[in-house]
């Protein structure tokens, strides 16, 4: 067996190449153990040359480099540096180094994300048109100090859209889409406008669309429904604008307005659309038929809400229909106190019906068939009830 010599006996080289070589070299190089070497170099106190080289002498290199389109790794390895060192010094200085997941031969690809951003397609269909992953692209326009959009910019980047469609409450349409987004859309935290209706009234969601002039897609889904165990089918259609949803707050739109629904700002009571508004109202939250009592037919007309929407609604219709003031009750079969409901039959709904049916050119086509043939109805009647 061969007998090790002890470490002792290199001390002069040791000393010697301490200074230029690392403890792994100066290891190797006398073919003595590294453990060994290490506890004979503290208890002598001798200090070799450090097992890492000072990187910051390398930034001019390291720059040239990250500008040719080297990695992290590709660097470290060519200027024979220590990796999470290097790593650092680039962070630290503000080095833009490609990301070693998109090497050099990915600088066509680059330049493709960049043109498609450009010309104002979204990341993701950016990603679905080059086949690439979609967390990839904002790292292509971050390292060529391309100016990304907005979250709302995103999201209809491509489409049209007439961000002016609710300035102007005198026009019958701004009024009649305002009666449907207070009832039944939804105006979300992040300015997001929506409307989700069954496939039956897609007409509205296809006529809110036109409305705004965009050319985004209307979303047509269907599921299964557990609790009725029924396949429902749904139209929705949404944009995204902080312009639209300020126009719609100024007026009392508010996100979460589910039974606190309130008033616009704008005189209802008075102004030429008010009719419009209601209508649309009516449409998105209320109910119009024909109701059978005693062999007679009644008319029935009614809306759900705030108390402070139906008091606007009572005030709007005594006022222009002739009927007494009705009084706004909560609605007992569900628990949420601010759900109240407001109900007239016979003449007085009749008297509604044909106000709100006559005013302007935009309906519901299904909610217009009968209102049109309840008014038909009670005027064919020699004793309107």
């Amino acid at each position: 067996m061969k007998k090790r010599t002890k470490v002792s006996a290199y001390h002069d080289q040791i000393v010697k190449l301490a200074p230029i070589k690392t403890v792994t070299e100066l290891a190797e190089h006398l073919n003595i153990a590294t453990s060994s070497l290490t506890g004979y170099l503290k208890r002598n106190g001798i200090d070799c040359k450090s097992e890492r080289t000072d990187v910051s002498l390398y930034m001019e290199d390291v720059e040239k480099m990250a500008d040719e389109g080297y990695t992290v790794k590709q660097i470290a390895e060519a200027l024979n540096l220590n990796a999470s060192s290097l790593n650092y010094q680039v962070k630290t200085r503000g080095i833009n180094v490609r990301n070693g997941k998109y090497l050099q031969e990915n600088l066509e690809e680059e330049l493709k994300v960049i043109s498609l951003h450009n010309q104002g397609f979204t990341y993701s269909e950016i990603s679905e048109k080059l086949g690439i992953p979609y967390k990839r692209i904002p790292v292509y326009l971050k390292k060529n100090n391309v100016k990304t959009r907005t979250f709302s910019e995103s999201f209809r980047c491509g489409f049209s859209l007439d961000e002016n469609a609710f300035d102007d409450f005198s026009k019958e349409e701004s009024v009649y889409w305002f009666g449907w987004l207070l009832t039944d859309g939804c105006l979300s935290d992040k300015n997001l406008i929506s409307i989700s209706l069954k496939s039956e009234d897609s007409e509205i969601v296809e006529g809110f669309k036109k409305f705004l002039k965009s050319d985004s897609k209307v979303n047509y889904l269907e599921y299964f429904h557990k609790q009725s165990g029924k396949v429902v089918k749904t139209t929705s259609f949404a944009v995204m604008s902080k312009k639209l949803a300020d126009a719609l707050k100024s007026q009392n739109l508010y996100p979460r307005k589910s039974c606190t629904e309130r008033l616009p700002n704008f005189d209802w009571l008075d102004g030429d659309h008010a009719a419009v508004f209601w209508r649309a109202c009516i449409e998105g939250d209320g109910y119009v038929s024909n109701i059978e009592k005693d062999s007679r037919k009644y008319a029935r007309i009614s809306l759900v809400g705030s108390k402070e929407l139906l008091g606007g609604f009572s005030q709007y219709v005594h006022k222009n229909c002739g009927v007494p003031l009705r009084e706004v009750s909560t609605n007992k079969k569900n628990v949420d106190p601010r759900y109240a409901t407001i109900e007239y039959s016979g003449k007085a709904a009749y008297l509604i019906i044909k106000k709100l049916w006559s005013a302007g050119s935009i309906f519901l086509t299904r909610k217009k068939n009968r209102a049109d043939n309840i008014i038909s109805f009670y005027e064919s009647s020699l004793d309107i009830k």
